[in-house]
């Protein structure tokens, strides 16, 4: 902690079981941690004796070696290299960064948001730590989609349903997902050993910022998935419409909402997009280890809008004899555009009494639409008819299954000469497609020299 002691941050290099302190060689570390991304990017420069210096020692750093930086004893990143640069440029990333680069096949089928993301962590081969999520419902098929876009995917429902924005990062080896954090914090830092630890806000290089309406929504509209694209209500500020221009986003089902939950999808959605975003950029200010993006940093009063609560969204730690940052922060309570007189906050269109269940069926399972893959697929089941894909990670049933008519062909009766349509069979190859979220048996596959059957 920033009250108790002196940063002094260790740089050590690991190769299998051996560690080294590579510290000395270390120049110009910088820490980059952004909300929006899943992993810290550390660099820095490392002295090479072949080309600086021939009596520097050079620790034979090489891509996936793991390095962690400690501050007396407290581990602050733990990652693997990425890049050596031929010059000595060092650029590592911490355990997240696998997530972003593995792609998998997860199917979902109304299991809870927690379960959701520990299936995917099974999945993507890391271990899942604190997941702390609503129980929303989640039925969803990802192929060939990395972990981090899984996650994103999940995220935004439950954000949507609840209003609260959440943070993952790697952690301990585990994933570790949850809301941002509501209590603020006050950072100190310690200059020398003889001075007393300091508030890091009493003292700040330049400050610069903009008010954006850029990402504002003020219109939210419900719609069904799949090929109808219903449009089933709609939640408003016709205020902010009058002021800023129409801009609006559409919101398609999941297909497990019932009336209640969809209602306050739409009316948080409006909420979270209402605003005008207030972002400031503090140069040069003094380091705290425990200034993470994501956490309330209670600034001191002073100019330019940053005083008060802040939400840090990104933060870029300069490790050395000082410590310091580059912050970016936001206002996370933004004033809002100006509020309707007599709004109609909801309206409810062409579906008037919401019909749910009708919705579902409009929507099948909705996200993902527009997949054009020809897939290969196994009967393995004919009562009911069920289709394997990717050698059993897919399969439909759970996932929604149609058939063209006449799709398993035809034999041949030999007594009347009549063709007659034939019965799935438990093997028989498949041609499949995506229709959104259903998979569409096309036909049963044969062999080129594979003639009508006559029996």
């Amino acid at each position: 902690m920033g009250t108790q002691y002196v940063d002094d941050h260790r740089f050590l290099l690991c190769k299998g079981s051996t560690v080294t302190d590579i510290t000395r060689a270390v120049s110009q570390p910088e820490a980059r941690d952004e909300l929006d991304a899943l992993s810290v990017e550390l660099t820095f420069t490392a002295v090479r004796n072949n080309n600086r210096d021939k009596y520097m020692h050079w620790y034979g750093i090489e891509p996936g070696d793991k390095l962690r930086v400690v501050n007396h004893g407290r581990e602050v990143f733990s990652g693997v290299i990425l890049t050596v640069g031929l010059d000595g440029t060092v650029t590592a990333n911490d355990m997240g960064w696998y997530l972003t680069k593995s792609e998998i096949i997860l199917q979902l089928a109304d299991a809870a948001a927690p379960d959701a993301v520990r299936r995917m962590c099974a999945k993507a081969g890391i271990a899942a730590g604190t997941i702390d999520l609503p129980p929303t419902r989640i039925s969803q098929v990802w192929v060939g989609s990395t972990p981090e876009q899984i996650l994103e995917d999940i995220l935004a429902i439950c954000s949507a349903e609840t209003g609260l924005t959440y943070r993952r990062r790697v952690r301990e080896g585990a994933l570790q997902v949850g809301p941002l954090p509501t209590v603020p914090i006050i950072a100190y830092h310690k200059p020398a050993e003889n001075l007393g630890a300091f508030d890091i806000t009493l003292a700040k290089g330049s400050v610069s910022g903009s008010d954006s309406m850029a990402e504002l929504t003020n219109s939210v509209v419900l719609a069904a998935g799949g090929e109808s694209a219903e449009t089933l209500g709609r939640a408003y500020n016709s205020a902010s419409i009058a002021k800023y221009g129409l801009l609006q986003a559409v919101e398609t089902l999941s297909g497990d909402e019932n009336t209640a939950q969809a209602r306050q999808r739409l009316q948080t959605l409006l909420a979270q997009g209402d605003r005008i975003a207030r972002e400031r950029s503090v140069d040069e200010i003094w380091g705290a280890d425990e200034v993470e993006s994501g956490i309330l940093l209670q600034f001191r009063q002073n100019s330019y809008g940053v005083t008060g609560v802040q939400r840090v969204t990104g933060v870029t730690h300069r490790y050395g004899h000082p410590h310091l940052m580059s912050l970016t922060v936001e206002d996370p309570n933004p004033p809002g555009p100006p509020a309707a007189g007599t709004p109609l906050p909801f309206e409810e269109d062409s579906m008037g009494a919401w019909d749910y269940e009708l919705a579902r069926e409009l929507r099948g399972l909705g996200r993902g639409a527009g997949r054009t893959e020809i897939l290969e697929g196994t009967v393995v089941s004919v009562s009911p008819l069920t289709v394997s894909l990717f050698g059993g990670k897919v399969m439909a049933p759970p996932a929604p299954l149609q058939t063209l008519f006449c799709a398993q062909g035809f034999y041949r009766d030999a007594d009347s000469g009549h063709l007659e349509l034939e019965s799935w069979k438990s093997g028989d190859r498949v041609c499949c497609c995506w229709m959104g979220k259903t998979v569409v048996v096309l036909g049963r596959l044969s062999e080129p020299d594979e003639a009508l059957d006559v029996r």
